[in-house]
């Protein structure tokens, strides 16, 4: 009953209500089967409003089979005591009120029954979760259990592998000071692989002080100026700049870290830094442009230069220092 209400419904798309209806209609029992459903006078009289408006709203959309078959199960409503207004005449006020009360009545009959499904099911669901409570508290402290062994293995996974990048970071730092300092030794002017064209054929102030901070010692450079403001005779010393020195690929590798970036990389790693700030530290050689990071213990400067990308013969000479100034706080204080 339910069913053929619900494919009979205006709800539903047309071309299923009208293959129902011709398929109850021509089955053997069919007729027979609407006689015994009728007998609900609630299901007979809705029956009636759904066939009403699948005749008289769909009229010009019913093949002639289909409107033989409506006609046809008019009728035997109509033998039951249904009264049903005819589709193809037109309705006077009494008779459309009466299907707007139709209509009425079997919209808050469905909501009534929509309500009181949707309370059971509500109430068997309620209890279906309380038979599964045990179960559900069993696997979510499971799966607890296993997301903080995860959690777990994945810390210490990640101290690991800091550690690792950490050591990797000083080793290639130390490899890169020895080798800087055996390849300074080797090339200087006194040295083995000592190479005129690119070394050096300038003198300036070295950077060391000595008592009232006087400045006495020389050491070599390379000038970094146009030639118009040297003597024809002096140029050919700004050549040595453009020539690479000796074992210069021991410093080409683009991926290993310069001190500043390991030094700023181990102190944040380490130590808590609390404000950074960008800054200058001015000597009397030079001006080095860093980093000024403030943490919980000291105070740190960090320069920008890094040894991939300093010139080399500078660097070699001790020209270009990498700086890394630390200031402990009890110092300052």
């Amino acid at each position: 009953t339910r069913l053929l209400l619900c494919i009979m419904s205006q709800k539903v798309h047309f071309d299923l209500r009208t293959f129902s209806l011709a398929f109850i209609m021509t089955e053997p029992y069919g007729k027979d089967a609407i006689k015994t459903i009728i007998t609900d006078k609630q299901v007979g009289t809705e029956l009636s409003f759904y066939l009403y408006n699948l005749l008289a709203s769909w009229r010009d959309w019913l093949s002639p089979t289909d409107r033989e078959h409506g006609f046809a199960l008019m009728l035997i409503l109509r033998s039951a005591g249904f009264s049903m207004n005819s589709p193809d005449t037109m309705l006077t006020q009494a008779q459309v009120n009466a299907l707007m009360e139709d209509t009425k009545q079997i919209e808050l009959k469905y909501r009534k029954e929509l309500a009181a499904w949707l309370q059971k099911r509500e109430v068997g669901t309620v209890r279906i979760t309380n038979k599964f409570e045990p179960v559900r508290r069993r696997i979510a402290e499971q799966a607890m259990t296993v997301t903080q062994d995860v959690t777990r293995l994945q810390v210490e996974e990640r101290k690991k592998l800091v550690a690792l990048i950490k050591k990797s970071m000083t080793t290639q730092i130390q490899l890169k000071k020895q080798w800087q300092e055996l390849v300074q030794n080797l090339s200087h002017e006194r040295g083995v692989w000592y190479q005129k064209a690119s070394y050096p054929q300038s003198w300036q102030l070295d950077p060391t002080e000595g008592p009232g901070r006087v400045r006495k010692r020389l050491q070599r450079c390379h000038l970094e100026i146009e030639k118009k403001f040297l003597m024809q005779s002096h140029q050919q010393k700004l050549d040595a700049v453009k020539v690479d020195p000796p074992l210069i690929f021991l410093f080409e590798d683009d991926h290993q870290m310069s001190d500043s970036a390991a030094l700023i990389y181990r102190l944040y790693t380490n130590e808590k830094i609390q404000h950074t700030c960008k800054c200058t530290v001015v000597s009397p050689a030079s001006e080095s442009r860093g980093e000024l990071l403030v943490g919980e213990v000291c105070i740190f400067f960090v320069a920008d230069g890094a040894i991939t990308v300093a010139n080399y013969t500078q660097m070699l000479l001790g020209n270009l220092d990498q700086l890394s100034i630390t200031w402990p706080h009890t110092d300052i204080r």
